[in-house]
């Protein structure tokens, strides 16, 4: 009988009572762990080591599903480990913080005793995946079981409050500020800040809060010497930008260290006319080289964005110029699209 249970029905090797976990089917559920085992304490047995293709036993299933009858069976009758891990290194805690409004089965696997600090293969806690879905009442609970545990970067180096602020998770910055002590400017293994993080997905509301309630400095500077400016540039996130230089006072031309690159040039590179057109209106300067010597049409042309090189030469009226290496921008120029927009201008002038 109990192979009509733990027989796999589909391609994922899902059973019949897997599926009756992740649909909260109590019934069926009850009726199967009579079957699969001589009592509570085989058949619980049997069940932690029952899982899918995904590597998801009847916990993990119920936990992200939202089933507590199912959860508080799995944990006080069958007595099953409320950290037993899936593929990836997702736990139940992990599984029950993927979705909102699931805070009664967080409560139930935390008083069952379940690792807050356990990580993912990316080196996520259950903290980061709440910090990930905005859940401030989740966060809440798992500090008042664990007061310090937000204090663990992923594998990338990333905080909890990194990825509150990527994800534009307003109350759980909030909450991550007045009841957290996080280095609001700590960077991640590229140097990424929470404010840049925040920028770059155009939060202007979480910006707002890291700056004025973390006090976070809008001129830190990544590994590779950037702002917050030029990411927001990059992005394409004119939101940002009109935040970073209207609001705070960011020069538009300030430039990135060691390679002296402006938000110009970044936009140019990704092709974001709306952006050259925002920076072109607030008075940024078009022109100016890199350490390079390459200017904004430079990166245009060398990363092939036709769109950028008709706009810079037709609408800023740009000169092309020689880098450091005696190179004109149209010299770089491969694709059809790219060199049409260079021959548009019938006399390209050179600067001396």
């Amino acid at each position: 009988m109990a192979d009509h249970w733990l027989d796999p029905v589909n391609k994922l090797n899902d059973s019949q009572v897997l599926l009756a976990a992740r649909t909260g089917n109590v019934d069926q559920f009850e009726k199967a762990i009579s079957e699969i085992g001589s009592d509570s304490a085989s058949a619980g047995s049997t069940l932690s080591k029952h899982s899918n293709r995904l590597g998801k036993t009847v916990l993990h299933e119920a936990a992200q599903n939202g089933r507590a009858c199912i959860v508080e069976i799995c944990l006080s009758q069958l007595g099953m480990d409320p950290d037993g891990i899936k593929q990836g290194d997702w736990t139940p805690l992990m599984l029950a913080c993927t979705k909102l409004n699931n805070n009664a089965i967080v409560q139930q696997l935390i008083d069952s005793g379940a690792n807050l600090n356990l990580k993912n293969k990316d080196g996520w806690t259950a903290f980061h995946v709440a910090c990930r879905e905005g859940d401030h009442h989740a966060l809440e609970q798992m500090l008042a079981k664990q007061a310090t545990i937000w204090n663990s970067t992923s594998k990338n180096g990333r905080t909890p409050l990194h990825t509150a602020a990527m994800f534009g998770r307003l109350a759980a910055v909030q909450l991550l500020l007045s009841k957290c002590q996080f280095p609001v400017d700590q960077g991640d293994s590229c140097g990424s800040t929470p404010l840049m993080d925040a920028l770059r997905f155009g939060h202007i509301d979480v910006a707002k809060i890291l700056i004025d309630l973390g006090k976070a400095d809008v001129f830190a500077r990544d590994s590779l010497g950037r702002s917050p400016l030029h990411l927001a540039a990059q992005a394409g996130q004119t939101t940002s930008l009109d935040f970073l230089i209207n609001v705070c006072g960011v020069s538009v031309d300030l430039l990135t260290e060691g390679t002296r690159q402006s938000a110009v040039h970044h936009a140019a590179k990704e092709g974001h006319v709306e952006v050259l057109r925002q920076l072109c209106n607030l008075g940024a300067d078009c022109q100016s080289p890199d350490s390079r010597g390459r200017t904004p049409l430079h990166l245009a042309a060398i990363a092939q964005q036709a769109d950028s090189v008709q706009f810079l030469l037709n609408e800023c009226s740009v000169v092309d110029s020689v880098d450091l290496g005696g190179n004109l921008a149209a010299s770089f120029a491969t694709k059809c699209p790219v060199i049409s927009a260079f021959s548009s201008i019938s006399t390209i002038k050179q600067s001396t």
